[in-house]
């Protein structure tokens, strides 16, 4: 090794090198978003990042060699205006974006999704908590959090958002009706919230168990996890909660692997609403989970259901991917199929 490091130029040289590769390879995936390696792409690494990019970096099929990247528009660009793409997962909280770009690229992203008070209000509400009054939907807030960065967003929406908006409290306080979660009942619900992932952790341990010839264990993961949906459902704002989103993704992820087709159409229909509220306007991630949802539930003989949502998905992926891309195409024939099954059941 030391020979090949010497011939290279010296540690010096091979760690600059390996550092420029992590910093500007894409990961190359096949039409199933499965990860094939890394690739360096002169063209498509001098586009810069944005938490809302007006481009998307597709793969195309080639048989020939290594597939060609194309960068596609997402959304109508003019005239002189910079291309953009996301260098990591952009459906997630801005905390997070920022914490793994200053991490990984060493910058702070100041694009118009993170500069908003629009957006951060926004954000505020996926990650707020159910109101504890009967009937009312509305979403329960960090008291000052909340007040200070409503009055901000009503007053200007494309201002910078000051520090102070991240000053913590206790107190919750609903946005829709004003009722307000005193410390003790705010305790309550982080002791529930709790309970929610200790049944995420049994659920995971359940599942591990699985390859030791075990009887039930499946079925015994999934009552656990049930228990957590069913707590995240009585804790957080029920449809678009982030956090309840984000662990019914995670389930059906592990429904995919065990071809559990009933599992992958329930999780799936729930965390879809709230995947797509965390997701920017244009972007191709929730017609992953909406084709998955469709497959399942044509497996389970609910074309009906599957028609909405592989139509979804169609509408993202023929502007992400192209209409001749292979995973646009194998959409396609799943849309037909549900079609004609749905006009065979009328």
């Amino acid at each position: 090794m030391a020979t090949i490091v010497g011939r290279l130029g010296g540690p010096r040289f091979v760690a600059t090198l390996l550092a420029r590769i992590e910093c500007n390879a894409f990961t190359i995936t096949d039409e199933d978003a499965g990860v094939l390696g890394l690739g360096l792409f002169l063209g498509a690494v001098t586009a810069n990042h944005s938490c809302d990019p007006n481009c998307h970096q597709v793969f195309e099929d080639s048989s020939a060699g290594p597939p060609p990247l194309r960068l596609r528009a997402l959304r109508p660009i003019a005239l002189g205006e910079e291309l953009t793409i996301g260098y990591i997962n952009i459906s997630t909280t801005r905390e997070y974006r920022q914490e793994t770009l200053k991490s990984r690229y060493g910058f702070k992203c100041t694009c118009s999704r993170c500069s908003s008070l629009e957006e951060q209000w926004r954000e505020t509400q996926i990650l707020a908590w159910a109101c504890p009054r009967k009937g009312c939907m509305g979403a329960c807030v960090e008291e000052y959090q909340g007040a200070a960065l409503f009055r901000a967003w009503r007053a200007t929406k494309d201002g910078k958002i000051p520090e102070s908006f991240n000053k913590q409290t206790r107190a919750r306080v609903c946005t829709a009706c004003g009722v307000r979660l005193e410390v003790k009942d705010v305790q309550k619900r982080l002791a529930d919230l709790e309970k929610a992932d200790a049944h995420e952790r049994e659920f995971k341990r359940l599942l591990e168990q699985r390859g030791n010839g075990k009887a039930d264990t499946v079925r015994a993961a999934f009552m656990e996890a049930d228990k957590a949906c069913d707590i995240y459902a009585r804790c957080l704002v029920p449809h678009i909660s982030l956090c309840r989103s984000e662990f019914l993704t995670r389930l059906v992820e592990e429904c995919v692997q065990l071809e559990e087709f009933g599992f992958i159409s329930k999780y799936g229909i729930l965390s879809s609403a709230g995947f797509e509220a965390i997701s920017p306007r244009h972007s191709p991630a929730p017609a992953y989970l909406y084709a998955q949802l469709g497959k399942a539930l044509l497996n389970v003989e609910e074309p009906g259901q599957a028609l909405t949502y592989l139509c979804k998905a169609i509408r993202r992926l023929e502007v992400s991917h192209g209409l001749d891309h292979p995973y646009v195409r194998e959409v396609k024939e799943l849309l037909v199929e549900a079609q004609q099954w749905t006009g065979r059941k009328k």
